[in-house]
């Protein structure tokens, strides 16, 4: 046999008969597969996620998340200029839950608020002690809901998580 003949022979086989059906079956299913891969690519974040923001976030030198914290404590934000309690007391407990998420993304293990900020340095984070104090506030208003609670404590008890969250480089 010759070499044409031989390259001839594995590129253009003569399939015939029940060879035939099986190849045009599997080159079906073979089609149906790829198009469900790439509808599932275009539908989901993966390729987002996998290249466009890693490129974002070398490209910017910040995490892609930050967009999300900073709405929302702009969120949070927006409940502390109430002057109804329940709004105070909610914007707290909402900027407790969203710097434990920040912990969290940053990698800092523990099942509680308390467990995770033990890792904390004092000079990754000099205002720890404030911070316990902004955390206990935020668990007496779970513990107590008819807990009264002003204005001002509940912006200094913000203002301290703002900071925090700032120094973490979340917001």
């Amino acid at each position: 046999m010759k070499p044409e003949e031989a390259i001839q022979f594995l590129l253009y086989p003569k399939i015939e008969g029940w060879l035939l059906i099986i190849k045009i079956i599997f080159l079906a299913y073979s089609a149906f597969f790829l198009g469900f891969i790439l509808w599932g690519l275009i539908k989901t974040t993966w390729l987002k996620r996998i290249f466009l923001w890693d490129f974002k976030e070398f490209l910017f030198y910040r995490p892609i998340e930050i967009e999300k914290f900073k709405k929302e404590w702009e969120k949070i934000k927006k409940r502390i200029s109430s002057d109804i309690e329940a709004e105070l007391k909610l914007a707290v407990i909402e900027a407790d839950s969203l710097l434990d998420e920040v912990l969290e993304k940053k990698g800092y293990q523990g099942k509680t608020f308390e467990e995770k900020i033990q890792d904390l340095a004092p000079d990754i984070l000099p205002t720890l002690d404030e911070l316990l104090k902004a955390h206990q506030l935020r668990n007496d208003i779970i513990e107590d809901p008819s807990l009264k609670i002003d204005k001002n404590e509940a912006r200094k008890a913000l203002s301290l998580y703002e900071k925090v969250l700032k120094e973490l480089d979340a917001i």
